[in-house]
């Protein structure tokens, strides 16, 4: 996490614990006890933006006060922490995993996702686009201002088996892949340890899908697997 959303979460942290206004003289305090040394002034500017930003609010000369947005972005933050960690112990968890299994499991991928890319065209309703859509949008934003956007992919696969109202195929998908969510980050990893780019971007896929183009929509989703497949092959060596 960069140091800027390192010293926002520990501030916000510090507003959350306070169940009343506090000020920039409390949170150095505070900061000092962990380890951090800043200045008055400099949490005063500190504040001053986060309020800015309607993460904090102003309780006059009392200080300041966190507000639900803030609560929001204090919740976020401890989740990009949590995700940085897990990052960490990827190669840990490269040096355990089945590559062949995994594999195995692209290719079943293969198989069954373009048919529920294919459906989700047919059948998503307005709020499964709507909801494909914030999670792409979502997913830019993180990318932007170069935070793991990896949880973002996951879910957007999770939305379109959801949107192709085909709970046999649904129920396929989540067999092949139990564990999603470390099969998604392991890889992305490997995507970028290999510099290889999908070129087949979630956008597309969405794209085809809001514009029921059910053939289009199978057929990218198989391309954008498939590029994942080769990486992993050629990575793995299998």
């Amino acid at each position: 996490m960069k140091e800027t959303n390192l010293l926002k979460k520990e501030i916000l942290n510090i507003l959350s614990d306070s169940s009343y206004p506090v000020g920039a003289r409390f949170i150095a305090g505070e900061l000092s006890k962990r380890s951090y040394r800043i200045s008055q002034a400099s949490i005063g500017r500190f504040l001053a933006k986060l309020e800015s930003d309607c993460f904090v609010k102003s309780a006059g000369k009392k200080g300041r006060q966190l507000s639900e947005a803030g609560r929001a972005e204090l919740g976020r933050l401890i989740s990009l922490e949590h995700d940085a960690v897990s990052l960490e112990n990827m190669r840990e968890l490269m040096a355990r995993t089945d590559f062949k299994a995994l594999v195995d499991v692209q290719e079943a991928r293969i198989v069954i996702e373009p048919s529920l890319a294919f459906f989700a065209a047919e059948n998503a309703a307005p709020e499964d686009l709507n909801e494909m859509r914030r999670i792409l949008a979502e997913a830019d934003e993180a990318s932007v201002n170069m935070e793991n956007i990896l949880e973002y992919g996951d879910a957007f696969h999770i939305k379109v088996a959801s949107a192709a109202r085909k709970p046999i195929l649904e129920a396929a998908f989540n067999i092949i892949c139990p564990q999603r969510k470390w099969n998604t980050a392991l890889m992305g990893f490997i995507q970028d340890q290999i510099n290889d780019v999908n070129n087949v971007k979630h956008w597309d896929i969405c794209e085809a899908i809001t514009g029921r183009d059910r053939e289009k929509a199978s057929e990218l989703m198989k391309a954008h697997l498939y590029s994942v497949y080769f990486s992993l092959k050629r990575y793995a060596g299998v």
